[in-house]
């Protein structure tokens, strides 16, 4: 599948792949509308059109920032939504091998977030890659734990480094919930129309390769594993990291814990 010009996306290689932008005022018959265009700074290409109380990050300053990182490494980077916005994601300098449950590792990931369009502005997600068969995963928050800081929305970018380190608190917190996950045992068809948001090719796969009954932590599993090596490669950035997030939702199950994706 081969993704539509407005979905296109292009991979960062270095600092120079990302354009310096310009902001200019819309006027529409000489008054002043209370908007502006986010240009490319070479092309002259608008963007978007933001409101003039937005003020976005430039994406080039959030990629720089990244390598400056003393404990983090840009793993890979992305412009899409026609460079509306940008994910850049970050590995440990020092990798670390994290257990999730006894005997099943991950590698922790942090994913960098910045638009233009207003959408995501500059922001932080905790993010994982299981090493047996390297699902990605985002971090399922406790609530009751982590109420406050849990969404990384609107970080400062001299503190991405800090909020980092807060992200990767978020797998330990998470330990509880694994474990009570797979202990509880469900019905696979239930939960998938219960949890209905996959296309029906996707979600067809996951019932081909789980039994009628299995835990919510064995759901989960197979939900990270269809989206990561099945859907991945054909949708969007935005879409793929929204679908990974959604697969939290099963955790809702294990009631009375409170999950938030």
């Amino acid at each position: 599948m081969v993704l539509s010009e407005r979905w296109k996306e292009n991979k960062i290689s270095s600092v120079q792949d990302i354009p310096w932008t310009e902001q200019v005022p819309v006027v529409v018959f000489e008054k002043d509308t209370g908007f502006k265009a986010i240009v490319n700074a070479n092309t002259k290409e608008t963007i978007t059109i933001a409101t003039n109380v937005y003020q976005p990050v430039q994406h080039r300053e959030v990629y720089e920032k990244m390598q400056e990182l003393s404990n983090y490494k840009v793993n890979t980077a992305y412009l899409y939504s026609q460079g509306r916005r940008m994910m850049i994601e970050l590995r440990e300098a020092k990798i670390v091998k994290r257990e999730l449950l006894p005997g099943d590792y991950f590698e922790n990931r942090i994913r960098i977030f910045n638009s233009y369009d207003g959408t995501m502005a500059l922001s932080l997600q905790s993010y994982g890659i299981r090493l047996v068969c390297t699902n990605g995963m985002v971090a399922p928050t406790l609530v009751s734990s982590y109420r406050k800081i849990h969404a990384f929305q609107n970080i400062d970018l001299e503190q991405i480094e800090k909020y980092a380190a807060l992200a990767t608190e978020l797998w330990g917190e998470t330990k509880e919930l694994m474990r009570a996950a797979t202990q509880k045992i469900v019905n696979v068809n239930e939960v998938l129309a219960k949890f209905n948001f996959l296309p029906k090719k996707y979600t067809k796969i996951v019932q081909e390769n789980l039994d009628a009954n299995e835990s919510v932590y064995d759901i989960w599993n197979e939900l990270t594993r269809t989206i990561s090596h099945d859907l991945a490669p054909n949708v969007g950035t935005n879409n793929l990291v929204e679908t990974q997030k959604y697969a939290n939702t099963i955790f809702k199950l294990l009631k009375p814990m409170e999950v938030t994706v």
